[in-house]
């Protein structure tokens, strides 16, 4: 089922410790069941496999300008045909349209902002939009819930913005260079210089290191080959792997000695190589901390200078059952000027029956193809697309951009919710439930009193991130073979 909640679940007595406060929704078996669900848990008797034939084309004569009806082609009991996914089409186009609605009023500044000033939880009276609330749409009895969110004091989460500086290509040591006697600069809504840990390698005055990832010293190959001081990032090799030049097999890290950061008491070596040997690509953003105390953040090689667009940027993650039918709301939105649309996943016939796609775009990348239908739509719309986990999108990109997430997981929406918060960008979440036909929506802007989207989460939701479902897993291994059970991993679509 997918993850429709990024906060604890209905009735579960989970909410020790949240901060938000909810009605509970109907639970499934109160509901009587639909003549398709009674048709479908009905027990069938045993039966072999019938060969159906395929109807045939009768002609007949149509009347003057009615459309020609083409019969579909039948399939047999027993044909391979992927099953369709879980969500329909129409509930994950109902989650979508709350999502373009709520960006609609982002975008027209409908009084958001002025609400961050309120104490938590309170609404501006000009502000219709669901920023620091939640809403479910219960689309089977027509009834909706709202809830609102309030800052946790004992969330997991720091709640920190960073005050981001440019830097181009320089050497490492040059960067490392800059962290001593570094001094507190808050500015902006929750923007602080924070102390960095010590080093779990080796030590220094200072120390670069990425959030979410960690250092390769060495790297290892089969045929006994070993390269050292490697100082690459996980998450680069994982996605380019170096080949071994001995017998160019893919080199790999043996057991997990992985490093948190790179200090100034490395090799001379590694402290002249520019950061863009550690696999930090334009955009992407790195701290460097010192032991004195205080952290700076930089991003590498900002976009090239350009004229800024005239409208707003928008990022939306995930190309699944909702986000391929948000595509076409967001492209259709004079106001925004930029689209970058981030998917690692590619389309397949299972998702025919719930995803804005036609039968041409099975085995293509999601966003590719989700990209050139919002080029299809508004020619003059600047749009990117990366075909690679959320977590690989260079932060930069979303630097004044409004995020959208159209996610599966609890794991990816803790990803984009730590995003937004470094970046200071709002963002709007949305999952469904398609048994049970639940939409949910919800709005978080970063600020001082402002909740996230784990200030509601408790000890299941963050077990629930480290679950790996390996039925789900085996069955798509079994598909798809060993690689394919990526999509159960953070970052993923929704469906």
């Amino acid at each position: 089922m997918p993850d429709i909640s990024g906060q604890p679940r209905h009735g579960s007595g989970a909410f020790a410790g949240a901060s938000s406060v909810r009605e509970s929704l109907p639970r499934a078996d109160d509901r009587p069941a639909s003549p398709a669900q009674t048709s479908s848990n009905a027990a069938a008797p045993a039966a072999a496999p019938v060969e159906v034939a395929a109807p045939k084309a009768v002609a007949a004569p149509a009347a003057a300008g009615a459309p020609a009806i083409v019969p579909a082609a039948a399939h047999a009991p027993n044909s391979a045909v992927a099953p369709a996914t879980n969500a329909p089409s129409s509930i994950g186009a109902l989650a979508a349209s709350l999502q373009a609605i709520e960006l609609q009023k982002l975008l027209a500044a409908r009084g958001w902002e002025a609400s961050l000033s309120l104490p938590a939880g309170e609404q501006h009276p000009e502000a219709v939009s669901l920023v620091g609330r939640e809403l479910f749409v219960d689309a089977y009895t027509h009834t909706s819930y709202l809830t609102t969110l309030h800052r946790n004091a004992a969330c997991l989460f720091d709640h920190q913005t960073w005050e981001i500086e440019p830097i181009d290509d320089c050497t490492i040591g040059e960067v490392l260079d800059r962290a001593p006697g570094i001094e507190s600069s808050s500015s902006g809504s929750g923007s602080t210089a924070v102390a960095l840990d010590h080093p779990s390698g080796i030590e220094g005055a200072a120390a670069i290191s990425v959030e979410g990832d960690a250092f390769l010293p060495f790297l290892r190959c089969a045929c006994g080959y070993q390269r050292t001081d490697v100082w690459r990032l996980r998450s680069s090799h994982a996605a380019a792997p170096e080949a071994c030049p001995l017998c160019a097999r893919a080199l790999f890290l043996p057991g997990f000695f992985v490093v948190d950061s790179l200090s100034q008491a490395a090799e001379q070596t590694v402290l002249d190589r520019r950061l863009s040997s550690l696999g930090l690509r334009p955009g992407d953003v790195f701290s460097v901390g010192s032991v004195e105390g205080g952290t700076r953040h930089f991003e590498l090689e900002p976009r090239p200078a350009e004229a800024p667009p005239a409208g707003a940027t928008v990022l939306v993650a995930g190309c699944g059952n909702i986000g391929s039918h948000l595509i076409s709301h967001v492209a259709r939105m004079g106001a925004v000027s930029r689209l970058i649309v981030c998917d690692h996943d590619v389309y397949e016939s299972r998702n025919l029956s719930g995803q804005e796609l036609d039968a041409t775009d099975v085995g293509r990348g999601k966003a590719l193809v989700q990209a050139e239908r919002a080029r299809a739509i508004r020619p003059e719309l600047d749009v990117l697309a990366f075909a690679e986990p959320l977590e690989r999108v260079p932060f930069g990109h979303a630097r004044g951009a409004i995020l959208i997430g159209c996610l599966d997981s609890r794991a990816a929406r803790q990803s984009l919710n730590q995003l937004a918060w470094r970046v200071n960008a709002p963002w709007i979440d949305a999952a469904v439930d398609g048994e049970r036909l639940l939409a949910r929506a919800s709005v978080y802007v970063p600020g001082q009193a402002s909740p996230c989207i784990e200030c509601g989460w408790d000890f299941f939701d963050y077990s629930a991130i480290e679950a790996q479902t390996p039925c789900l897993r085996l069955g798509k291994e079994k598909e798809h073979g060993p690689a394919a059970d990526s999509r159960a991993d953070a970052g993923g679509s929704d469906g």
